[in-house]
């Protein structure tokens, strides 16, 4: 068995080593998902964004930043791999004591999303029970289409701090794989 888990180990990463080496990766705010939190985080910071302050209370994997986003306050949850320090998904979280404010305004976003991407569609859940819109995002690559990563939105039922919040999470699909690989190293 260990020598199976090691030959599907080897073509995993072999996998993902040849995924990398033509990768496209998706961007946040015309910043492509390729590059450490480090990095990530300087980029952010010259575009007016700062640590929160509750940042200090998360833990490995996990930075939390606040600015503008959409022309409305935010905060931004980047996730890495801690052992990498590679971003692979950052959450826009917005507030509003409305949900018919959220709703609207997750409207525009899905307008902008779609006029802006190549995408395809789906509706789905969160692990909550939420609904979730789910935005497969696609990039040209000479004459074809790669599938670069996700963009999910939706709105949280949950109105006991803020009120509603509206979730908008970009997800790169090369570096989601890569943390998940990095998790099954762990186990």
């Amino acid at each position: 068995h260990m020598d199976m888990r090691r030959i599907l180990l080897f073509i995993v990463t072999l996998f993902i080593v040849t995924l990398s080496a033509n990768a496209q990766h998706l961007k946040f705010l015309g910043i492509p998902m390729n590059t450490n939190i480090t990095n990530f985080s300087a980029k952010l910071k010259s575009k007016g964004y700062t640590i929160a302050p509750k940042n200090k209370h998360t833990g490995p994997g996990l930075r939390i930043m606040e600015g503008r986003f959409f022309n409305q306050n935010a905060e931004l949850w980047i996730s890495y791999t801690p052992s990498t320090k590679m971003v692979y998904s950052v959450r826009v979280v917005f507030w509003s004591e409305s949900k018919e404010v959220c709703k609207s305004f997750m409207e525009e976003i899905e307008t902008s999303i779609s006029e802006k991407y190549i995408c395809t569609y789906e509706e789905g859940k969160t692990k909550g029970g939420s609904d979730i819109d789910i935005f497969h995002i696609n990039e040209m690559k000479g004459d074809e289409y790669v599938y670069i990563g996700d963009i999910y939105i939706g709105i949280s039922d949950d109105t006991s701090y803020y009120g509603y919040n509206l979730n908008l999470t970009y997800e790169d699909r090369i570096n989601r794989l890569k943390n998940e690989e990095s998790k099954s190293d762990d186990i």
